[in-house]
């Protein structure tokens, strides 16, 4: 975490951050839990921590000014993985959206309400 949270403090963008050092060590991981070399544990410990990283990563940035737009992201039903989701979603943030971010595995119906509900103008699925 000291290693990339001292990158972006030093000039590297946040956005560079997310997609040439977390976006690959996240495929890593995946390569190596696929082939049999991480266990659940050690792919959750992963994955915990890139979410750490992210949250203080996104509070480093400076985003753009607000173009009142809402964009709300979720992972379909039965989609359990967010942080491609969560990713899109920062990013649309850094670019002056409100980004909703709502997780992983949203029913339909609650998608719908959600749009109604936060006034989106964008709505972003991650499906597997």
């Amino acid at each position: 975490m000291d290693v990339i949270l001292h990158a972006v403090d030093a000039g590297l963008d946040v956005r560079e951050a997310y997609l040439e050092v977390l976006a690959p060590a996240l495929v890593e991981t995946g390569r190596l839990w696929h082939a049999d070399k991480l266990g659940v544990h050690e792919e959750h410990f992963v994955t915990a921590t890139t979410e750490r990283v992210m949250t203080l990563l996104v509070q480093r940035a400076r985003p753009a000014a607000g173009n009142g737009k809402t964009a709300i992201g979720a992972a379909i039903q039965g989609n359990a993985h967010e942080l491609g989701i969560r990713t899109l979603m920062d990013f649309f943030g850094l670019a002056g959206w409100r980004a909703i971010c709502l997780g992983s595995s949203l029913p339909a119906a609650d998608l719908a309400r959600a749009v109604h509900d936060f006034h989106g103008d964008l709505l972003v699925l991650s499906c597997r």
